[in-house]
């Protein structure tokens, strides 16, 4: 906050890029990967960017994953709009197709037709078929629905999640995603016999009523160790 040690900071990382032979491309055309992405009600699904290699300019596709998105218009990180960003640049793109997870890898693709083609070659690449689990008799499975701020905290709650380990209890995501707790999440929840987490999200009226009425429990947290201790005591 004071801005003690950046100036140190900095050189560090410049002299590490210079040790590491770090180099990029300026006229190549831009790759990187997903650092967030989130659903804006506004502008849909949007995401972070990081620009490993080549310039980002306001023309064709961004395709990350099976997720692609027209530049239209590019944001640094302060929210400001630019004409072009470098390598090493935080970037802001808005109208994914659908929300691209945190870490993939994204590039350009001149067309729509082309990004729909590389889109659809990602999400044939990635897809696996679903592992087959046993019910094993005498374990109590804990059902739970994830409704987060960001596809990042998703990612991050999943991950903690995994890590509670009981003898005769099991916890399974039934569904996850970004945005407010809504009336189809109730419904998942009611139907499975779970228990909805939102995470920095709140509850639409309709889903809060619909909720109450069925006797759906939803928690609320802002912190994952609070969450990830709560679901412990379930």
């Amino acid at each position: 906050k004071t801005g003690e040690g950046i100036p140190e900071l900095l050189d560090l990382v410049l002299l590490s890029a210079d040790l590491l032979e770090l180099t990029a491309d300026e006229a190549a055309s831009a790759i990187g990967f997903v650092l967030e992405s989130t659903q804006d009600p506004k502008r849909g699904a949007s995401a972070t960017l990081i620009i490993k290699d080549g310039t980002l300019t306001k023309d064709g596709f961004v395709v990350a994953g099976d997720a692609y998105a027209p530049i239209r218009f590019i944001e640094d990180f302060r929210g400001k709009r630019v004409e072009t960003a470098g390598p090493s640049e935080p970037v802001r793109i808005s109208g994914f197709s659908k929300l691209p997870a945190a870490g993939s890898l994204f590039s350009i693709a001149k067309s729509k037709k082309e990004a729909e083609a590389l889109a659809k070659g990602n999400a044939k690449a990635s897809a696996a078929p679903a592992p087959q689990g046993a019910a094993i008799e005498g374990i109590t499975e804990l059902p739970l629905i994830i409704k987060a701020d960001v596809a990042g905290s998703v990612d991050a709650i999943a991950h903690e999640l995994k890590k509670i380990t009981h003898e005769r209890a099991t916890v399974r995501i039934v569904s996850s995603g970004v945005g407010s707790v809504s009336e189809s999440d109730v419904k998942t929840a009611n139907a499975s016999g779970g228990v909805i987490i939102a995470f920095n999200v709140s509850t639409d009226a309709i889903a809060s009523d619909l909720a109450e009425r069925d006797g759906i429990g939803i928690l609320s947290f802002s912190i994952i160790y609070e969450l990830s201790a709560k679901v412990k005591g379930l």
